[in-house]
């Protein structure tokens, strides 16, 4: 089977995933594009499981919290979990500046906003710092490197985007 044909065939079961499903595959195809930026299979693969994500949630009005946030559907993780600064950041950069995959409902998309928009860096300042918080109130050495690595991000966020 070729590469397009492969995607097809995804593309044409995405209606039979669930929302975990859904989520798990666009936190693999986020990374994969910034490695592979012409890749159109991949780009029309990503356009699909955003509309499926899209019809779902206009099925579907009622405020529903996903189970995996933003942060990590795109990929973002610190800790022991975590890759580099550099990945994280770029993981960053895509979250404030580009279109975000429609998870959960129409509510909770809301409230990260519009790409590049205070909204959506008041969002992610605020999921970060609560992230920081709670990981701090408990065994801080348990926690302590993503706790040092959400405070150097909380940094980085604030210094690019002049917030």
């Amino acid at each position: 089977m070729n590469k397009k044909n492969k995607y097809e065939n995804l593309i044409n079961n995405l209606k039979n995933w669930d929302e975990n499903q859904l989520s798990t595959v666009l936190g693999r195809i986020i990374p994969l594009l910034r490695e592979n930026t012409n890749d159109t299979d991949l780009l029309k693969y990503q356009r699909a499981i955003y509309d499926e994500f899209q019809y779902r949630l206009d099925k579907n009005k009622k405020g529903v919290r996903p189970e995996l946030g933003i942060l990590g559907i795109c990929g973002y993780h610190v800790g022991n979990q975590s890759k580099d600064k550099k990945y994280r950041r770029q993981i960053l950069d895509y979250i404030v500046l580009s279109e975000l995959p429609k998870i959960g409902s129409p509510v909770y998309m809301d409230e990260w906003g519009l790409p590049n928009s205070s909204k959506r860096m008041e969002k992610l300042i605020r999921v970060l710092s609560s992230l920081k918080r709670k990981k701090s109130a408990l065994n801080y050495n348990q926690f302590e490197k993503a706790i040092i690595e959400w405070g150097e991000d909380l940094e980085y966020i604030k210094r690019k985007f002049s917030f």
